[in-house]
């Protein structure tokens, strides 16, 4: 899973090439979730 930086001065955001694919989207979640827990 890559992640981009869509324009100066954003935050890095998951490149996401094929919404279709389940597992994908999934694993985004998942490190989505582990990254807000890190933050408490």
């Amino acid at each position: 899973m890559t992640e981009e930086i869509p324009y100066d001065g954003a935050k890095p955001m998951y490149f996401v090439e094929d919404i279709d694919n389940k597992e994908e989207l999934v694993e985004i979640v998942k490190n989505t979730i582990e990254g807000l827990l890190k933050k408490k």
